[in-house]
């Protein structure tokens, strides 16, 4: 596994020819320009989150891996939600696509809105969570500032949470998702981190506080209630 350790304790692991190797685009991109990785006889590549990663700006680095394997026969691309146009250096002419959703709502999910009189929310929101009961629930927020000014706003009113968003170390937002499953605490703060690959059981309400910005639908949408969180701003 490649991913913010020590390079030379990476190219320690490396000197032994491993049969999997797992990293970020980043630090794979790395290890081969700098010789650590022998690129000939790799013949799957696996993409995890492959738009997420376009989004974030790896393309750069995801084309340079793909065009570094000369022996590659087998290219897949896993995405939680819609999948982008697959760009041409991938090399994928004709892709089977296998999806594991149905496409169908759940009838156990309803979606309501919200509104606040107040462009500041967070009065709402507290009297929604306490409307709502103690029950498992996600709060999606656009950015980490506003994870962390939640969270902190929910326990100055006396509501137990954790937050978790990608500034967090790996074992901080470890430990946060432990507490959220075992029912430490049933409110977890996030960005849409959150909204991708996490496998959290039972989840019972899904409040956008705020909207995301494109309005992307996610894995999240399935399993959930929602509720919408719009300001209205009146004079």
């Amino acid at each position: 596994m490649l991913w913010r350790a020590f390079t030379e304790t990476e190219e320690n692991n490396l000197k032994q020819a491993p049969a999997l190797i797992v990293g970020t685009p980043g630090r794979l991109a790395d290890h081969i320009r700098r010789g650590n990785i022998n690129t000939s006889h790799f013949e799957t590549l696996v993409l995890d989150e492959f738009d997420k990663s376009l989004e974030e700006g790896f393309e750069e680095e995801m084309a340079f891996i793909i065009g570094s394997l000369p022996a590659l026969k087998k290219r897949i691309l896993t995405s939680a939600t819609e999948a982008l146009e697959i760009p041409p250096f991938v090399g994928m002419e004709q892709p089977t696509e296998i999806n594991f959703l149905k496409g169908e709502k759940s009838p156990a999910l309803a979606v309501q809105m919200v509104s606040s009189d107040d462009e500041d929310k967070s009065a709402t929101l507290f009297r929604l969570i306490c409307a709502l009961g103690n029950r498992s629930t996600i709060i999606f927020c656009n950015q980490r500032e506003f994870v962390e000014e939640v969270s902190a706003f929910l326990k100055n009113e006396g509501i137990p949470n954790v937050y978790y968003h990608g500034a967090l170390e790996q074992q901080e937002r470890d430990v946060a998702l432990c507490k959220f499953r075992n029912g430490t605490s049933n409110i977890l703060v996030t960005t849409d981190l959150a909204a991708r690959g996490l496998d959290i059981p039972n989840i019972r309400y899904v409040i956008h506080y705020q909207l995301p910005i494109p309005v992307k639908p996610s894995h999240t949408a399935m399993v959930a209630p929602r509720v919408w969180m719009p300001a209205e701003l009146r004079s």
